[in-house]
């Protein structure tokens, strides 16, 4: 929304950047972040389980330390999951 993106940190903390997706995503490659969904990147690092959802062709993630459930579109899923194999869990 008006360029502005939400980051949630590792320790509970929320920060406003603006940019764009596109411009974080390029920003945060190298640090091992990923862009799993149109409207969110995160740091394969702290991911610990990918796995469809309750309906067909639904896909989310979760990270360490978190209950949230992350989407993951359809189109990324399968490179998702070769990046994360041997690293997370995947279902």
């Amino acid at each position: 929304m008006d360029r502005s993106n939400l980051i949630y940190t590792e320790d509970g903390r929320t920060l406003e950047i603006t940019g764009s997706v596109n411009e974080l995503e390029q920003q945060f490659r190298s640090f091992g972040f990923v862009r799993c969904h149109q409207s969110f990147l995160v740091n394969l690092s702290k991911v610990n389980v990918l796995s469809g959802g309750e309906q067909q062709n639904t896909y989310y993630l979760t990270v360490h330390g978190s209950t949230r459930k992350i989407p993951v579109s359809r189109t990324r899923y399968m490179d998702l999951v070769k990046t994360v194999s041997g690293r997370c869990e995947v279902r």
